[in-house]
């Protein structure tokens, strides 16, 4: 189910403070850094990714894979940075896929 627009809105507000976990640098999106992307949203459901190319249709790819592939919610993007969202599964889920 999409978010709506406040909570997108207080999304955005609680990932100001947020450093980034995951950077993609020149090696592009490789399967070890989407893994590390899909760990950090079980870990923290809100997650901002830097992408260290200057490239911007580059940079536009990688958003849109990411999102599709993660099955996540974009919460803002500016620059190099795009904030993402996706809810955790219940506990039981998790130790389930294990």
């Amino acid at each position: 189910m999409p978010l709506t627009r406040d909570q997108i809105r207080k999304l955005r507000g609680e990932s100001h403070s947020l450093p980034p976990v995951v950077r993609i640098g020149n090696a592009g999106l490789s399967e070890g850094v989407m893994l590390a992307i899909d760990d950090a949203l079980e870990a923290h459901e809100l997650v901002k990714i830097r992408m260290l190319t200057d490239d911007r249709d580059a940079r536009k790819a990688w958003m849109a894979e990411i999102i599709e592939r993660t099955r996540s919610e974009k919460i803002h993007s500016i620059g190099k940075m795009l904030t993402i969202w996706r809810k955790r599964p219940p506990k039981r889920e998790r130790e389930a896929q294990r």
